[in-house]
């Protein structure tokens, strides 16, 4: 009993250390890990060598000055590789990270104008080239709003007006002609509002009260002189250029694919705009697929909505 126990003192340690580095590199094989863990398996099999040697009494000072040398070089390159393949993950980490921003703005972008395309045209753009010719050039129609619509009643030398230039509203889903004999039992309401301020003389209140609409151009309005949008816009993706919003990010000037679809004879359609990342988040991963909108729902989500 006591040789047993004494043998159990004496290897237990070189048997842990056996024990570790087989499964170390039987890992390291069956789920393709890197050179460095490897090496890690193999430094820990040459630990339990030297250990099982030294408890034997088999081995010299020379064998294990050469063990311990062999055991040091291999330590050192694992731990230069290691330092290099950290780095090279750290680098790729932030390039994926931008590389990602910018075609998830690029989308954003797209998205806004096609928006705003659909509004004015009715059906969204079908087409880079239509898309990038609206957003550098088209026009659209802004609301200009000045001033507050009083909270007050309308005056009965105001319904006068209001009846004698035919004004007509939507009351209770009908649209109703003004009547000289009505009940005014509301506060003014805005359309209301629009009408008083052009009379003569103007009402007090109603003085500066303005509700227009004015061609502005698209590209000013929404990007280039927006100050949201250029507070919003990092610094790493540059100025706003509608011409690279056809491209991928990080490719040749590779083109975001665009499908459509015709919709009540071809008076609508779905678009869907998509493609792949030159890179994957992870080294030697997948490359991440983009895309915006949907061709069977018609509507304009994104891929990075669903990533939140």
């Amino acid at each position: 009993m006591e040789n047993f126990l004494l043998l159990l003192k004496k290897y237990s340690i070189p048997t842990i250390f056996l024990i570790v580095g087989i499964g170390v590199l039987f890992v390291s094989y069956d789920r393709d890990q890197p050179l460095e863990f490897k090496i890690g398996g193999f430094l820990v099999l040459l630990g339990a060598l030297l250990s099982f040697l030294s408890t034997w009494n088999r081995v010299g000072v020379r064998g294990k000055w050469v063990i311990g040398a062999l055991s040091l070089a291999l330590a050192g390159y694992a731990t230069i590789t290691s330092y290099i393949s950290v780095d090279k993950t750290y680098i790729h980490d932030i390039e994926y990270k931008k590389l990602k921003l910018s075609a998830e703005q690029n989308l954003k972008d797209v998205k806004v104008i096609q928006i705003a395309f659909q509004k004015k045209y009715g059906k969204y753009a079908t087409s880079w080239k239509q898309l990038i010719q609206f957003a550098e050039s088209d026009w659209v129609w802004e609301e200009v709003k000045t001033g507050s619509t009083p909270s007050r009643r309308i005056k009965p030398e105001e319904l006068k007006y209001l009846v004698s230039i035919g004004f007509k509203d939507n009351i209770n889903g009908v649209e109703t002609i003004y009547k000289a004999n009505q009940a005014i039992d509301k506060n003014m309401s805005e359309k209301e509002a629009v009408a008083l301020s052009k009379m003569v003389p103007v009402p007090i209140d109603l003085s500066g009260f303005k509700r227009d609409s004015v061609l502005v151009n698209f590209l000013q309005r929404t990007f280039t002189r927006n100050q949201s949008y250029l507070e919003s816009r990092n610094e790493e993706l540059g100025d706003f250029d509608p011409k690279v919003l056809r491209y991928i990010p990080g490719t040749d000037n590779k083109e975001w694919s665009f499908d459509y679809k015709l919709l009540n004879n071809e008076k609508t359609c779905n678009i869907k705009i998509y493609g792949t990342l030159p890179m994957s988040e992870y080294e030697n991963g997948e490359p991440l697929e983009m895309f915006l909108g949907d061709l069977e729902s018609g509507g304009l989500k994104g891929s990075w909505e669903d990533d939140k």
